[in-house]
């Protein structure tokens, strides 16, 4: 989950930062972003390593841990919400607060959904993996 969001955070940067766009009302992603440029210089040269790479690379540890906690009130929702629309039928009158505990059983019982739940972290299914690949 971590590296999910750190690649979360590295895909949604350039276009807030550099482009000021905004997700919305509540976008957690432009708090963010501010947050690692106010901390570093990112370098969008041709030549630049990856922006993943350069978040490990020129943030401090508490930086860093500071980050992922940001990045983690996110993924509360995100790997969940992805996956609902594969559900809709089996969630259908469950209240909301219990939609992400099912969702882990349906995703983890099934491979109607490209991925399920080890864990911490998410394993995509071979059916999906082959497709996508």
């Amino acid at each position: 989950m971590r590296d999910l969001s750190i690649r979360m955070i590295a895909s949604v940067w350039y276009p807030l930062d550099y482009f000021k766009l905004s997700f919305g009302r509540q976008d957690s992603f432009k708090l963010i972003a501010d947050f690692v440029s106010d901390r570093m210089v990112i370098d969008n040269g041709p030549t630049a390593p990856g922006l993943v790479d350069q978040l490990r690379s020129g943030l401090s540890e508490s930086d860093l841990t500071t980050l992922y906690g940001k990045a983690g009130n996110l993924l509360r929702f995100v790997p969940y919400r992805f996956i609902r629309p594969f559900f809709a039928q089996e969630l259908r009158g469950i209240p909301d607060y219990q939609v992400n505990a099912r969702l882990v059983e349906l995703a983890n019982q099934s491979s109607k959904a490209p991925y399920r739940f080890i864990g911490d972290d998410i394993e995509m299914t071979q059916d999906w993996f082959r497709y996508l690949n």
